[in-house]
């Protein structure tokens, strides 16, 4: 009995240390948003500051092209590690390149199949870019002019955050200027695991006429019962024990 008591303590430290959600600590420490207009063009800047800890992921800078110009750069998303355990992920926009695209595939929900953990948005307004020239790593848009409404988020894929499981673990962050949800998304099928973040950005949108009263906020939620979500937990306690580099689709 002692030494099961024992386990369990250990287990829930290393829970509390791998996702960094115990006491005040969050998986995801703080993000900074900022957007500037030029010529017209609406140009977003989203910086998330990620307490990954062990979980080391690669240092990289990935293009988001245009899909039917691919010599047409429309944004970046770039990891770094600015000290020891701590991630950095920037995602720099031209939303207005973006929304004016001719063609943008349409999505109903995340990689592995469960739905946008994001409420109050049209979910017919959904739809995603590559980023780089990967299939499984994309960046997600819904941008409603109408409610003045906008919601920005990604993916990045990496089979090594697979539980062999459907299912997802993630947690709210707020600051003074943005909100939203990130963590880990799981499926047994390959390129289908990953990190996702999903932001509110409606504060960069701006209402030329009169202000629009939305009908409702932006929200986040996701329906992962809790069992499924303590694999996902012990997923992430195995990587953060082991020092794992994750590697990216």
């Amino acid at each position: 009995m002692e030494t099961l008591n024992v386990r369990k303590a250990f287990l829930a430290v290393a829970a509390c240390l791998s996702l960094s959600a115990c006491g005040d600590g969050k998986l995801i420490t703080g993000a900074d948003l900022s957007a500037s207009v030029d010529q017209g063009q609406i140009l977003m800047d989203l910086v998330t500051h990620l307490e990954s800890q062990n979980i080391r992921f690669p240092v990289m800078q990935i293009p988001i092209l245009n899909p039917h110009n691919p010599a047409e750069i429309l944004g970046q998303l770039s990891l770094s590690s600015p000290a020891v355990g701590k991630t950095d992920v920037g995602l720099k926009v031209n939303l207005t390149q973006v929304a004016s695209l001719p063609y943008l595939t349409p999505e109903k929900g995340l990689p592995n199949g469960t739905a946008f953990p994001v409420i109050g948005v049209d979910a017919s307004k959904w739809y995603s870019l590559p980023l780089g020239g990967s299939k499984s790593s994309k960046l997600y848009l819904n941008i409603d002019q109408v409610t003045q409404r906008a919601v920005v988020g990604y993916t990045l894929a990496s089979d090594g955050l697979s539980t062999g499981l459907v299912a997802n673990l993630f947690l709210p962050f707020q600051s003074t200027t943005v909100a939203g949800y990130g963590g880990v998304y799981s499926s047994p099928n390959p390129g289908q695991s990953g990190f996702a973040l999903f932001a509110d950005v409606s504060a960069v949108l701006k209402t030329q006429a009169h202000s629009v009263q939305s009908l409702s906020r932006v929200g986040f939620k996701d329906a992962t019962p809790e069992k499924k979500k303590e694999t996902v937990q012990r997923k992430i306690i195995d990587l953060n024990l082991k020092k794992a580099l994750l590697k990216l689709r």
